[in-house]
Formats: structure tokens, sequence, C-alpha cells
């Protein structure tokens, strides 16, 4: 199975979900802090669309939306994109000692 991420940026989730085949998702109920995340219901939606259509599919839909689709060969790489470094996407944070390379929230538009 290939990987999927999504970086959702000045677009609204709600679209990027629809767009997904996750439409039935984003009413109130899943919206704000401790709203449900039933990946379990949404995952053969999702699944399902995702199958509907091949990646050069998905890549055209997305462009006449003005969205850019590109393929990653693994989330390790995303640190490497000269996009995402562009943006300053990732952060070194400590935790119990340790050191990690996590996305950078919220994201930034410009360097």
């Amino acid at each position: 199975m290939d990987t999927l991420y999504v970086i959702r940026v000045s677009v609204p989730w709600q679209e990027v979900a629809r767009f997904l085949g996750l439409g039935e998702f984003v009413g109130d109920e899943y919206v704000g802090p401790g709203g449900p995340q039933p990946w379990d219901t949404m995952a053969a939606s999702f699944e399902n669309a995702l199958a509907g259509k091949t990646k050069y599919e998905w890549f055209a839909a997305a462009a006449k939306k003005g969205w850019t689709f590109a393929p990653v060969e693994d989330p390790f790489s995303l640190r490497k994109s000269p996009q995402a470094l562009a943006r300053h996407a990732f952060k070194d944070v400590e935790q119990d000692g340790e050191r990690f390379n996590v996305p950078a929230l919220p994201f930034k538009i410009s360097p």
C-alpha cells in the first residue's frame, strides 16, 4: 500500500476532506477539540475513494482545483523537501530526554 501524506495549506480542511471522499465526516460534530476521530468509520470511505482513481487521476483532479499533489516515497523524505525546508515545516522538540523532528504547526506560508 502506498502512503498518502496530506499537508493542507490555505484550503479549508472540509474541502480537502470532501475531495478525499470524507464528505460525510465534515459536520459540526467532528469540529473542534475533543471531537470524535472515528478513523475506523472513515477508513472504508477513504480507501474506496482512493481506489476509485489512479494516482495520475488524483494529480489531475487536484491540479484542476489549483492544488499540488505529488508522490512521496516515504514520510521521512518530506524532511528533505525543498518546499518543506523553505517553509520551515519541521522543528526539533525534546520529550523525556529524546529529540524528535516533527511538523511545525501552524505551517508557515512564507519563510
